[in-house]
Parts: C-alpha cells; structure tokens; sequence
C-alpha cells in the first residue's frame, strides 16, 4: 500500500518483479481488510485465520519495494516531493472528495459539516496515507544513508531496527522495549522506516538458497505465526502486527521470492504490468466498495471461509476494474 504503489512508465519495462510484487502486496491488503475472523475449531474458521496470516504480509511488501525503488533514485529534492504530490497527496484528495459527495451530498450546503466529513473520510476510507506521506519524508535523508554507507553499516542499522523495535518487545515486554499494536502515526513511522533499508538491502543480496526452500521457510515460519494466532482475538493482533518478528521474517522471504521470478515479455507479464498500474486505484478505491457491499443482504458476515472469499474476491474484482475505467477515463481526458 505505499510508495511504490504507482509504477512509472521508466520502471515498466525491466521491473517485472516490481509489477508481481505490487500486485500480490494489494491482493493482499484487500483480504486483510475483506476477511472476518471467528475463533474457533471449525476448519474453514481456521482456513481464514491462515490466509489471513499470510495476507498480513502486505504493508511489509509495499514498504520494502518502495525503498528498493525510490532509495536507488536520484531525484533532486524538489522533483521528488513533486511526484510524491501528484501521485499521491492529489488522489488521496480526490477521492476523498468523491466519496463524501456520493455518502452525503446533502452538506454540500453546509460548508462547515462537508469540511468536517471531509476530514474524517480522509482518515477512515485511507488510514495509511499520512503514514505514507511521512515515510516519504524520510526517504530523502535515507537515500544518503543507504547509497553511500558500507553494506555493513547498513546491515547493522536494519540489525538493530529489528532487535529494538521487532525481538525484544515480543520477548519481554517492558518499559525500555514495550509491546504495543497500535495506530500511532511517530510510532509506526518508526517501526515501519527499517522495512525501508531493507528493501534496498534485498534487491543486493544474492542467497544461495533455491526458491523452493525459500517458499518452504515462509510457509514454515507464517505456519508458526499462525499457531501463536489462532488462541484469540488478543494473540492475533499481537503476534500478526506488520512488526512481529514472523512477519518480519516471512515478509523478507515473500519478497525475495517474488523477486526471483521471471515471465520475460509475454502475457502474462503485461497483465501484471496493467494490474500493477492500477493498484494504487485499488488501494483507494477498496475500503469505499467493502463499506458499501458489507450493507447488502448478499454477503454474509459469518466468519467463514466461503463469505470471506466472495466478499474479498467481489471487491477485488470491482476495484480494479473500477480503477483501470477511472485511469482510462483520466489519460483520455488529459491528451485532449
């Protein structure tokens, strides 16, 4: 859901792995947000709490391609934020916008009341976007950081991210390291800038294990996560947080597996190339569609694994094929 969400038209052509990526990544945020959780026995309560599990790696995915992308850049300062704006601050308003005038159109008429719902669909409908705008800034400091500082000194940083903000508080909680899921926007800024450097970390590296043991460790360790989850409500939001050591752990591997596959020029790689155009219309579009499909009689909220999968692959569907008219419409519109 973040940075890289936007592919541009230099990047296309010889970043299959960033398209995938991107694509899995918003593939994902839509079940985390589709998928209702039931804790119980029953096998396709469980099922969900598993792909819900695996789903949990999306954030991390967005935020590791950004920095793998955007740390690599040489952007000057002011054509950065300028891009940044445009590709995002600009939608995120505009959608906004649309989505108060389609819900109460009636205070258009009070402009005090339209300003404050204004406000509030900013926050509710797109949570993550003053998280991505503060990731943004810091990018510029840590491209200094990431292009010139030796590869160890960059492991170590991400080293000690990962002990302070990730281990320790899940293996004692405690006033000097606590363990806390919450929305906090300094918080998760800072939790969320080490997936950053990593990002830039992985697109270097080169380990000798194959794909399939790499796919292996990371159904072994989501596996393991999904245990510590599925006692309760309270685990699951502990042990599935985008910072746990798990997702940590299994988001790195999700990414360089994805990374490593390559579909050349066929297809299939231009229909990932279209997808992943339209997967920052997705992330925009998708919690307006579930709010509102989630009202009809058709979709029923029951935890399983069945009305899980219908109302995830609904909304899917709908917003990407909602975002791909939108963008069409738009290039139209703007070559007159």
């Amino acid at each position: 859901m973040l940075l890289s969400m936007k592919a541009s038209k230099a990047e296309s052509p010889s970043f299959f792995w960033a398209d995938l990526i991107r694509v899995v990544a918003i593939c994902l945020v839509v079940l985390v947000h589709s998928f209702s959780l039931t804790f119980s026995e029953k096998w396709d309560h469980q099922l969900s709490l598993f792909f819900f599990v695996l789903a949990k790696n999306c954030v991390p995915l967005f935020v590791m391609l950004s920095g793998a992308l955007l740390l690599t850049k040489l952007d000057n300062f002011n054509h950065y934020w300028v891009k940044r704006i445009k590709r995002v601050v600009l939608p995120w308003l505009g959608w906004t916008l649309l989505f108060t005038l389609l819900l109460s159109p009636v205070l258009v008429t009070q402009p005090g009341a339209f300003l404050s719902e204004l406000r509030a669909n900013a926050s509710s409908f797109f949570p993550y976007i003053p998280l991505i705008i503060c990731l943004y800034a810091l990018i510029p400091a840590l491209k200094i950081f990431t292009q010139y500082a030796p590869s160890t000194y960059r492991w170590y940083v991400v080293g000690l991210w990962f002990v302070g903000i990730s281990l320790l508080p899940y293996l004692r909680n405690s006033l000097a390291f606590p363990l806390s899921v919450d929305n906090g926007l300094v918080r998760q800024t800072v939790e969320y800038s080490g997936y950053l450097t990593l990002g830039f970390i992985w697109i270097r590296v080169q380990l000798r294990l194959s794909a399939l043991w790499i796919a292996m460790l990371f159904l072994i360790v989501s596996s393991m996560t999904f245990m510590l989850s599925s006692i309760s409500a309270d685990t699951a939001r502990i042990y599935t947080a985008y910072i746990s050591p798990g997702t940590v752990v299994s988001s790195s591997l999700l990414f360089w597996w994805l990374k490593q596959l390559d579909c050349g020029s066929g297809i299939f790689a231009k229909s990932v190339k279209t997808l992943s155009q339209a997967s920052f219309g997705v992330f925009l579009i998708h919690s307006f569609l579930l709010q509102q499909l989630r009202t009809t009689s058709f979709f029923i909220n029951d935890g399983s694994l069945l009305a899980n999968v219908q109302l995830f692959g609904v909304t899917l569907i709908l917003s990407f094929v909602i975002s791909m008219v939108v963008s069409s419409i738009s290039k139209k519109v703007t070559s007159l």
